[in-house]
């Protein structure tokens, strides 16, 4: 797979920690993509536990401003670290397991800070003013 996952500063959310997550996060997707699938196993873990303490964090912060979408975006969480098992566990050391457990994830990401966290940084800009 040659597509890489660029960060852009449309997928900022003008929270510089969680920005700085997400781009560490681009940077584990992206590092699925240039290894040798055999030696992929500590990526996925890494990416499987960065993924997870990412997730509190950004939880954390909803939950002090009192997002209000906050149980939605809680499942959504879910939903991806139940994902990433069940890839992470039917992963094959194979350069299209590999491909797949990258687009699967990094478009997840994407998506998930298009429609999801930019809905987040949306509230809190209004608390703002």
């Amino acid at each position: 797979m040659s597509k890489y996952f660029e960060w852009k500063s449309d997928y900022e959310t003008g929270d510089s920690t969680v920005d700085e997550q997400h781009q560490y996060l681009f940077k584990l997707a992206n590092s699925l993509l240039v290894t040798r699938a055999s030696e992929c196993k500590p990526i996925i873990m890494e990416l499987y536990q960065y993924t997870r303490v990412h997730f509190v964090d950004e939880e954390k912060i909803m939950e002090e401003l009192k997002y209000p979408a906050l149980e939605d975006h809680k499942k959504l969480h879910i939903n991806l670290i139940l994902n990433l098992n069940n890839l992470s566990e039917s992963y094959v050391e194979s350069e299209e397991s590999r491909d797949d457990l990258a687009a699967v994830f990094g478009n997840w990401i994407i998506n998930h800070i298009l429609n999801e966290d930019l809905r987040f940084a949306n509230f809190v800009s209004t608390l703002e003013n």
